[in-house]
């Protein structure tokens, strides 16, 4: 099953760019997305292509081929301004919200679901000691994406 196939291109174009959002929300959450935060965040949707849910398999590998272009996109409309950028950012995510309530609900409960443990790893990648406080309480705050009304 294709989650994707009943959808028009802007719909999985929206879809495609909440990954790299997603990724920079994390990241700049604790003020510093930093240089190991966008490597996992690149090897991660990578990962996802062949591994993990083969509901969302396909998916994945459009996010992974595309994922330059798509980072790129997210990033031309960031700022210096912390809190603007985690409006911008937000709201970019928030747009899955209407595509989701029209999708098949275990395709959108697995996109959900996958989303959320996205955000969960990149949270992860960075800080703690041996994995204990590994998420920060800023990090926290937003890897539940919230936005995302499902």
């Amino acid at each position: 099953m294709n989650i994707t196939e009943t959808l028009t291109q802007p719909e999985i174009q929206i879809l495609n760019e909440a990954i790299p959002a997603i990724a920079y929300l994390v990241g700049f959450a604790d003020g510093n997305f930093d240089e190991e935060e966008k490597v996992w965040a690149t090897r991660l949707a990578a990962i996802r292509s062949f591994s993990g849910d083969k509901m969302l398999r396909s998916f994945y590998e459009t996010v992974e081929q595309n994922h330059t272009v798509l980072c790129e996109t997210i990033k031309a409309g960031l700022t210096n301004d912390i809190s603007k950028n985690q409006v911008y950012l937000s709201e970019k995510i928030e747009r899955v919200n209407p595509i989701l309530a029209k999708m098949d609900i275990k395709a959108a409960k697995h996109l959900h679901e996958s989303y959320v443990t996205y955000a969960t790893q990149i949270a992860r990648t960075t800080g703690g000691f041996l994995g204990m406080g590994a998420i920060s309480g800023e990090e926290a705050r937003v890897i539940e994406l919230s936005m995302i009304k499902f």
